[in-house]
């Protein structure tokens, strides 16, 4: 994944106060989710690769949230609803939602079946 060209890690870690010593809310879920992931508490995260991580979180969630407000606008909405999620999910990172479904009218434009007989003729004998 490329990193935005208006911000680097460097700019991320200056605004969001990386330095302090004081865990954030952010680090805190973080580091709630490692536990979930590893109960035994086996694994740490060092404060470097932390810090990548939470950066890695935002960008994809700005992303993410950014060009689902962008499918909205597209259908002349001003609600992001789950159908832009699973679409920009789908496109830009070609992860499906399961629970979501395709989006409407059209479905995933991954070539996977499930089109029926549309624009398929077949020779008779």
């Amino acid at each position: 994944m490329a990193l935005p060209p208006n911000q680097t890690l460097e700019k991320w870690k200056a605004t969001h106060n990386a330095t302090n010593k004081v865990p954030s809310t952010k680090q805190r879920r973080l580091q709630s989710l490692l536990n979930e992931v590893d109960p035994t508490g086996s694994f740490r995260l060092d404060g470097e690769t932390e810090e990548i991580v939470l950066y890695l979180i935002e960008h994809f969630m700005t992303s993410v949230a950014t060009h689902a407000a962008q499918m909205a606008r597209h259908r002349g909405s001003t609600a992001i609803e789950h159908s832009d999620v699973a679409f920009t999910l789908l496109k830009q990172w070609n992860m499906a939602v399961p629970a979501v479904g395709p989006p409407p009218g059209g479905g995933s434009g991954s070539g996977g079946g499930g089109g029926g007989k549309k624009g398929i003729k077949r020779k008779s004998r």
